[in-house]
Formats: structure tokens, sequence, C-alpha cells
């Protein structure tokens, strides 16, 4: 086995630890509750969304294909790619991204998601 592929494991594992935070750019969110916690005025994120989220996050800074995407946060089910969209819009609206010059996440036309802001796993608070 080669070490990105063990990186990935660990990292798909580590990502679905219940209660985890992250730290992405400037923004705290907490997995678990499906909360942008630094903007507690923000209504909950869909599962949905937090589940593109954290497909993004072992990847970020390289692009990641829409049809990945789909597949894996709809499995079993047969998607339209609006729903991606969806989610998309959602996880802009809650880090407040501008699609035109973004800081989180960008669009790769006809291709997929990039997510560009840092990102940090941080022990969920006993």
């Amino acid at each position: 086995m080669n070490l990105h592929v063990s990186l990935q494991r660990e990292t798909d594992q580590l990502l679905r630890r219940p209660n985890l935070r992250l730290r992405i750019g400037e923004h705290l969110v907490d997995l678990g509750a499906l909360r942008v916690l630094t903007r507690p005025d923000h209504p909950r994120l869909t599962s949905k969304a937090v589940a593109v989220l954290v497909e993004l996050v072992p990847h970020a800074g390289n692009t990641v294909a829409r049809d990945a995407l789909l597949d894996q946060v709809w499995k079993g089910s047969c998607p339209t790619p609006d729903v991606l969209t969806q989610a998309i819009k959602e996880l802009r609206r809650a880090f407040e991204d501008d699609q035109r010059t973004p800081r989180y996440i960008e669009t790769i036309p006809k291709v997929g998601y990039r997510l560009l802001a840092r990102v940090l796993v941080l022990e969920a608070p006993e």
C-alpha cells in the first residue's frame, strides 16, 4: 500500500469520528451539530452539505470531480447534478464565500470543486 492510500484511509477514519470540529479558513465547523460555530446566526447545514464538505476536506487544494462527489454523497440513488450545486451554494453561504472570487470553494467548470481554505482538525470538547 502506498503512502497516499494510507493517509487517505486515516483521514477518512478521522472525518467519521463523532462530534468532530474543523477549522476551515477563519470558520469553525462542528460536523456533528451541522453548524458553522463562527456564524451562530446562520441556520444549520444540511447533512448532505456537510457530507460534501467531508469529501472535499481530504483533497483540500485539489479538484474533486462532480461525479465523484455525487457517487460518494448520494450513494445508492440517482441524483441530478442540481443537488450537488445546491449543497455547494449552501456551504458558500455558510462560509460567506463569493463564487466569483472564492476563498473557500472554487468551481472548476465542467470538472468539479476545489476546497481552497486551510483545514485543521480540532479535538471535540468534552
